[in-house]
């Protein structure tokens, strides 16, 4: 018994020695992106991604929770108008549109967990009447040891919903 728990104690320390030490190297700013191709015009596109009540259709966290109780401050559509959300599952959050260039750029700031950690994130749309191009991107920055850990796993994670959110802002945007 004393032998396992001493095989255990030195696999904890190892794990905790890679964090800390990774800490130390690993960038503290996390940057990351995923692009979707819709056969739509970048008016149809636009309108689906330029007010927070449009975005919460295609956005995949929304609708992880249906227990989330949600709402729309300010005007939507505007610089300024927030999207609030309480959610056991999910955490609580904040959605703010900080930024909007017609056709091109909405830009937001988000706010989650208690702590209200901060990041950015903005869809940026190039294209015509009949092809539009959507990079949606996100920015945040952690603290040492949390860089490595949300750096080396993060991407994953974002992949996987970012991708979902596009797919399903592609099926709204292809099917009006």
């Amino acid at each position: 018994m004393k032998k396992v728990l001493k095989v255990i104690g030195i696999i904890l320390l190892l794990i905790i020695a890679v964090v800390l030490v990774g800490g130390l190297f690993a960038p503290k700013h996390y940057h990351f992106e995923k692009k979707v191709e819709i056969a739509a015009a970048k008016s149809k596109v636009w309108n689906n991604v330029n007010s927070l009540s449009a975005i919460i259709k295609w956005m995949p966290w929304m609708k992880m929770d249906p227990k989330m109780t949600s709402q729309i401050t300010g005007d939507d559509g505007n610089v300024g108008a927030a999207y609030v959300w309480k959610s056991e599952q999910m955490g609580d959050g904040k959605m703010t549109i900080t930024s909007l260039v017609p056709m091109d750029k909405t830009g937001l700031s988000l706010e989650f967990g208690p702590s209200k950690t901060p990041a950015k994130a903005d869809l940026l749309l190039s294209g015509d009447e009949t092809h539009t191009s959507v990079t949606w991107t996100f920015d945040t920055d952690y603290q040492y040891p949390m860089n490595f850990i949300f750096g080396t796993f993060m991407g994953k994670f974002l992949d996987k919903d970012f991708g979902k959110g596009l797919q399903d802002l592609k099926a709204i945007s292809e099917a009006q």
